[in-house]
């Protein structure tokens, strides 16, 4: 019942508006679904964003998060997290290079600084990763062309203990599907997860995704400057 509750959702947001960029589900960062990503906040830009986690280590995991884009390749944020206990974790991204033609962009962070999430055994997790476009040229999904590949790999403790690994793809101008591997994930082993993110306006996206095909997760994100 599960399995096909998600399947029907990941179809419905296939079919629905595109999507860019936004917050990981895990609130306070800019990311995929559980793991990071080299995209930077928009200096000067809040994004705020909730999600539900659905049944993962027998609880339903409620994040909220606010992140801020304090410069140019610089974002910091904050997440409260609720299952069974409040927690309040705190986030920052730095990009050190940006990507070019010839070279990924490289990232480094923190998620949870301070220790205090349990459900990663109150560890903090830090982690450098390299991202890059890794398709030169566009393709076309049902005769509408779509972007580049995206592919991010990276290590780090804590959450994201050992290595990760995330596929972005933009099939169209606001619709994109993610696809990614953690090596140390909720349950302490590892995870696939495999999401889809949209934009119903340029400043709303919604999104959802089968956490490790077993359990189901969804949310959405809302972005603006001043």
């Amino acid at each position: 019942m599960l399995e096909r509750t998600i399947c029907k959702t990941l179809v419905l947001l296939f079919l629905s508006v595109p999507a860019l960029g936004a917050a990981g589900f895990l609130g306070g960062y800019s990311g995929n679904i559980v793991t990071p990503d080299a995209v930077i906040t928009p200096a000067g830009t809040w994004e705020l964003s909730f999600h539900e986690f659905f049944d993962v280590q027998d609880n339903d995991i409620t994040s909220i998060g606010l992140q801020y884009g304090l410069m140019p390749n610089l974002e910091v944020g904050v997440s409260l997290l609720d299952n069974d206990d409040s927690e309040t974790v705190f986030n920052a991204k730095l990009r050190l290079l940006p990507e070019t033609p010839g070279r990924p962009s490289i990232a480094v962070g923190a998620f949870d600084v301070g220790g205090s999430a349990n459900f990663i055994n109150d560890d903090p997790s830090f982690y450098v990763l390299i991202s890059k476009n890794i398709a030169r040229t566009a393709t076309e999904i049902a005769g509408k062309p779509s972007k580049p590949l995206g592919l991010t790999v990276g290590f780090g403790s804590g959450l994201f203990d050992g290595v990760f690994a995330a596929l972005d793809w933009t099939l169209q101008e606001r619709l994109s599907i993610m696809a990614e591997f953690v090596d140390e994930g909720f349950r302490g082993d590892s995870l696939f997860n495999l999401g889809a993110r949209f934009a119903i306006t340029d400043i709303i996206r919604v999104d959802a995704a089968a956490i490790d095909f077993e359990d189901f997760a969804a949310g959405a994100s809302f972005r603006t400057a001043f």
